[in-house]
């Protein structure tokens, strides 16, 4: 029996058979369009069998053939007859020498364009090469004129219908030599200077860059990491074992867009200089909620509140609404210019985990009185955290999540969402997206208002069946995440904690979690 679905049961896996006949295409306006683009690059070796001239040395050379001539007017023909049949399709074809091109009469619904590219010196660079010359066309022209956009590789032959059933925001195709294998036979980069080293015991599937496809802007955001990682190779003298492959298999193992079109933020994922000349002219004001109660308030807060000062909305408008239970012990801090505190004293609680849940209660209030009429974003962060570098206008959206360093590289299955059918919170085994921190969310005002009333709303309906999530308002938000899907999500270099292992992937840290000893801390009584 072939799996339907991959671990976690988020992505389908496309078998023959597999696909719902019942689709429906009227939904794309002007006519559903979709696009394959390949490569014909002047030569390369056919395959690694023995084929090869001896040279003096003894070593071997292959016969290099030239895949325009032996491929292309084969992989055109079989994709007249079998791609996408009845919609419209245009062919992007990329070739070194254009005077080859051959001429085929196409079906209905079907059109070229044919464009000129510089010849490689190596195979190798060809390969790589074309993830830039992808991502340039995607920008200049493709993402104006197809919904979807598949690239191939030439030497390929369509044998059967390749249709509407293989279309998705990102797609990738399982290799035929490693779809049985384990994650640790997979031939990954394991070098840890590569830029697409995937470590030993992560990773999921062993995907084949000669397919690989989705929106244009997904593809897009594909080719870039993978040229990224290429150029910083080059930078450093090395090459990836499988080239453009390796590269690509990294990218899909670091997301940076969701199925949802909600972008992930990463270190280098976005243009500073473009946000800081956009904030400049549309002033904001940004806020930023803080709870410190009991013993928190003591170990925690004054280190908050320090770091926010110095890397939180760096030259924009702050105001930090600080909740404690004990004025007194409130630190006074000179702060710097457009920045201001608003402090509040809270109810004290008996326990921590009432703490936890109840601020949600709390922050709503907060958004209802005063604060959706003083800030444009507002964030909602736990106070044993330190901001370790500039936390910036990228970070800014209409519903901001946060991946938990512990459990982003997880399935839906593996991670520790409310599995009690009883509670608000439940989501299903095989369900969900991601594990999102409640130590870090945000939004606009009236945004965060919905997640925090409809937070409110579980954990009060589960006291009153006497039930209580297994991670409190967390349980409860993640729910919120499942059924409200976020218009962004911060990476784990948002809110990392330095006691786990950093990966290759963590390039910096933004907010990490202070030191933490929960026997002292979450004492209430």
């Amino acid at each position: 029996m072939h799996p339907q679905w991959t671990q976690g049961s988020h992505p389908p896996c496309i078998w023959s058979g597999s696909s719902n006949s019942g689709i429906h295409i009227g939904v794309f306006e002007g006519g559903l369009k979709i696009s394959t683009c390949f490569d014909c690059p002047e030569s390369e070796p056919i395959d690694k069998q023995d084929k090869g001239v001896s040279k003096a040395d003894g070593s071997k050379y292959h016969l290099r053939y030239r895949y325009i001539e032996h491929y292309l007017e084969e992989f055109i023909t079989s994709a007249n007859r079998y791609f996408m049949v009845g919609h419209k399709v245009i062919f992007y074809i990329m070739l070194d020498d254009i005077s080859k091109m051959p001429l085929i009469e196409l079906g209905p619904l079907r059109s070229f364009k044919v464009f000129e590219i510089k010849p490689e010196k190596r195979w190798q660079d060809i390969s790589m090469m074309r993830m830039k010359t992808i991502g340039e066309h995607i920008l200049a022209h493709i993402q104006h004129e197809v919904d979807f956009l598949f690239c191939m590789d030439v030497d390929q032959v369509f044998q059967d219908n390749f249709g509407v059933e293989t279309l998705g925001q990102s797609v990738a195709q399982l290799q035929a030599w490693w779809y049985k294998a384990d994650p640790d036979e997979f031939t990954y980069e394991r070098r840890k200077e590569s830029a697409a080293y995937i470590p030993f015991g992560e990773g999921d599937f062993y995907y084949h860059a000669a397919i690989f496809g989705g929106t244009p802007i997904q593809v897009l955001n594909i080719t870039r990491e993978c040229f990224k990682g290429i150029l910083q190779d080059k930078k450093n003298d090395i090459e990836a074992e499988w080239h453009d492959e390796s590269h690509l298999n990294n990218a899909y193992t670091n997301l940076t867009i969701t199925e949802w079109s909600a972008p992930v933020v990463w270190h280098g994922t976005y243009n500073e200089s473009v946000l800081e000349n956009y904030y400049q002219n549309h002033k904001i004001t940004v806020g930023l909620t803080v709870f410190a109660v009991g013993r928190y308030l003591d170990f925690y807060l004054k280190k908050f509140l320090l770091s926010a000062d110095k890397f939180f909305m760096i030259d924009q408008k702050v105001i930090i609404y600080v909740m404690v239970d004990n004025f007194s012990k409130m630190p006074w801090i000179p702060l710097n210019p457009l920045r201001t505190f608003k402090v509040f004293e809270i109810k004290r609680e008996r326990r921590w985990q009432d703490i936890s849940m109840m601020r949600m209660k709390t922050i709503g209030e907060h958004i209802v009185n005063h604060i959706q009429y003083e800030v444009d974003f507002l964030f909602c962060m736990d106070v044993d955290q330190i901001f370790e570098r500039e936390y910036g206008l990228e970070t800014l959206g209409e519903s901001v999540a946060q991946l938990h360093s512990y459990w982003y590289q997880a399935t839906p299955m593996m991670v520790p969402y409310e599995r009690n059918q009883l509670s608000q919170a439940y989501i299903p085994m095989g369900q969900g997206d991601f594990y999102y921190h409640a130590a870090v969310f945000g939004g606009t005002p009236i945004q965060v208002l919905n997640i925090a009333r409809e937070c409110t709303k579980g954990i009060m309906n589960d006291k009153k069946n006497n039930i209580e999530a297994m991670w409190h308002d967390e349980s409860h938000l993640n729910k919120y995440f499942f059924l409200h899907k976020p218009t962004k999500i911060l990476s784990p270099e948002y809110c990392w904690d330095f006691r786990h292992k950093r990966n290759s992937d963590i390039r910096t840290v933004k907010l990490s979690w202070d030191i933490k000893n929960y026997e002292l801390l979450r004492v209430t009584a």
